[in-house]
C-alpha cells in the first residue's frame, strides 16, 4: 500500500483507507504494513516440533555447545527434523518461544 497524504491506497482497487491495518471497505482485501507482517511472520510458519531422542547425535547442543548430561532435565535430547542437529530442552524452548527458527536450518548444516 502506498502512503498518501491522509492514508492509504489500496493496491487492487485504489480505494482510501485511513489507517493500517485495515480491510478495503470495496475490495475487503486485507491491508497491513510491513512491519505488522513481519511481526506476525513466525505465526504464518511456525517451527516444527523437535522430536524426542533416546541417543544424541552429538556429545554437544547445537545451540548452546553444553554437554548433554543425563541429569539435566531427565536428559532429555530432541532432534530437528529439517537440519538433523541434536538441542537441549532450554534451547528447544528458546527456538520455539523466542527466536522462531532454528539456527542449525538457518545455517544451512
Amino acid at each position: 500500500t502506498g502512503l498518501k497524504k491522509g492514508g492509504y491506497t489500496c493496491p487492487q482497487c485504489k480505494a482510501r483507507v485511513k489507517e493500517l491495518p485495515a480491510k478495503c471497505s470495496v475490495c475487503e482485501m486485507t491491508l497491513i504494513s510491513a512491519p505488522d507482517l513481519a511481526r506476525s511472520y513466525h505465526h504464518l510458519f511456525p517451527v516444527p516440533t523437535f522430536e524426542e531422542i533416546d541417543e544424541p547425535m552429538d556429545e554437544r547442543c547445537f545451540g548452546c555447545t553444553k554437554e548433554f548430561c543425563a541429569e539435566e532435565n531427565g536428559g532429555l535430547v530432541l532432534l530437528c527434523g529439517g537440519c538433523k542437529n541434536s538441542f537441549c530442552f532450554e534451547c528447544d524452548v528458546q527456538i520455539h518461544e523466542s527466536m522462531f527458527v532454528c539456527p542449525g536450518c538457518e545455517q544451512g548444516d
